[in-house]
């Protein structure tokens, strides 16, 4: 149930590095006061990319590109000791030094992703951190890159990779460009299992530009980007793409469903999205602005896989009445009952100093409750992503942005309550395999819904679970308040 943490900062001396921290549940540090920097290598003074993600023993994996332009793969045992030595593995036979990605396979081996300034590179790390073939993804000319990869694993360790070709040009005195989304897949041998294919066709861009992904929990993924073109009038708005497990496009407008109706009077930015684990629908919040009077509206909205609008043009999270919202957050609750959206908001357009909130909302848009976070305004560094609901509670980070720039973390629980709890899944921690509960059982053999142990009252419950070998575990427990 720990959480880990990872943020960037050049107050040390070798450039932006990365710093790694591990939480207990009760939000202990366990990495020191100051966590893990990475010391061994020497970093631009901005981050070029990097990521993080869990191996299902628990370790912790990371991938960066240092100063020397080349990108390394770490791996953290929970004690905070390197796996892969403290160097880690030199991915891409020395290519790469611009963005990172990595995600775990299900062995504790990880793919990695990352690029130069004209192509892709991909590669499959063991558990043992051994390397197997550089698969290279190759621009298709001179003046087009390939470039801001995401990758989804399949069931069998497999990986789906998708990713842009962009061509920049002069647009007057900006630059534009025509972006579209390829989609294809690979094993872990190198072979490529899913050929390559446009999953997005050509649109023009300018501005901010972004692409990120939602695994839709049956092996596929949405996948949706933050596009417009202030040149060709074309106002900013979120399209949303999906494909399924075999690497089949499911929405059949090839320029995806856009979770708005275009208003030339309103811009579309700061997407983030979450699944719904019953219904696999993506669950996707974003900001809607009014450039000339600054009006800020947080939405949410609801795609299925074959891209149907449930909530048309989305419903309304949060108006700020006239002054700055920022960085939107979306995260679906585990049992399909709703969602919570944070939101950074702000006290007035000239004031950068924001405090944090988040909204419960329920499967038809209607609010459940709302709760302060972080109360203390101040100036705070945005984070880029939050933990999503695990065991029933959600985690944010962020940091402040004065002299100190401390690192702070809240976690908050599907009714909106603030502070640690006792997770369910924590009953089972002496199992040999992980354990996915069930049912709850009071003594009369009713079932009982809950998230965790503090939803109950006084009494002796069987909690029910089974392996991920099809074994059923019961555990009997005694509830004293």
């Amino acid at each position: 149930n720990d959480t880990y943490i990872q943020w960037t900062s050049v107050a040390q001396g070798n450039g932006c590095a990365p710093t790694f921290q591990r939480l207990t549940a009760d939000g202990t540090p366990q990495w020191g006061p100051d966590g893990i920097r990475i010391t061994q290598f020497d970093f631009l003074n901005h981050s070029d990319g990097n990521a993080i993600d869990i191996t299902p023993d628990h370790d912790l994996l990371a991938c960066f590109s240092t100063a020397d332009e080349v990108t390394v793969a770490m791996r953290l045992h929970p004690d905070g000791t390197y796996a892969w030595g403290e160097q880690g593995v030199l991915l891409f036979d020395g290519k790469g030094g611009k963005r990172a990605e990595i995600i775990a396979g299900k062995d504790g081996s990880a793919w990695a992703l990352g690029n130069d300034s004209h192509n892709l590179y991909l590669q499959y790390i063991t558990a043992a951190g051994t390397l197997n073939p550089l698969i290279t993804i190759e621009a298709p000319n001179d003046t087009t890159i390939s470039t801001f990869g995401k990758l989804v694993l399949r069931d069998d360790n497999s990986v789906f990779l998708t990713y842009e070709h962009v061509y920049v040009y002069q647009e007057g005195s900006s630059l534009s460009s025509v972006v579209d989304i390829h989609l294809t897949g690979y094993a872990k041998d190198g072979t490529q299992t899913v050929p390559d294919f446009k999953l997005m066709g050509e649109l023009n861009n300018t501005g901010t530009y972004s692409q990120d992904v939602a695994p839709d929990g049956l092996g596929g993924a949405y996948v949706y980007i933050n596009q417009g073109d202030a040149a060709l009038q074309q106002p900013f708005n979120v399209r949303v793409f999906h494909f399924d497990a075999d690497g089949n496009s499911t929405i059949s407008d090839t320029l995806g469903v856009t979770v708005h109706s275009t208003d030339p009077a309103h811009i579309y930015i700061m997407p983030y999205a979450s699944v719904d684990p019953v219904s696999h629908d993506l669950l996707i919040t974003y900001l809607q602005e009014t450039g000339s009077q600054y009006e800020y509206t947080v939405f949410a909205n609801r795609i299925t896989a074959t891209g149907e609008r449930v909530w048309d043009d989305g419903v309304e999270v949060f108006y700020n009445d006239g002054n700055p919202i920022n960085k939107p957050f979306i995260a679906a609750f585990e049992d399909g009952s709703g969602f919570a959206v944070t939101y950074f908001k702000g006290v007035d357009i000239l004031d950068p100093n924001t405090t944090i909130e988040a909204i419960g909302m329920d499967m038809n848009g209607n609010v459940l409750w709302q709760t302060v976070l972080s109360s203390s305004l101040y100036m705070r560094h945005l984070p880029e992503t939050i933990s999503g609901f695990h065991h029933g509670q959600c985690i944010i980070a962020w940091a402040n942005d004065d002299d100190n720039s401390n690192v702070y973390a809240q976690n908050f629980g599907v009714d909106g309550i603030i502070g640690p709890t006792v997770g369910i899944e924590e009953i089972f921690e002496d199992e040999e395999e992980i354990v996915n509960v069930v049912s709850i059982f009071n003594v009369n053999g009713q079932v009982m819904q809950c998230n965790d142990l503090n939803e109950l009252n006084t009494g002796v419950y069987i909690i029910q679970g089974t392996t991920e070998s099809g074994k059923i575990v019961n555990k009997k427990i005694v509830l004293t308040k």
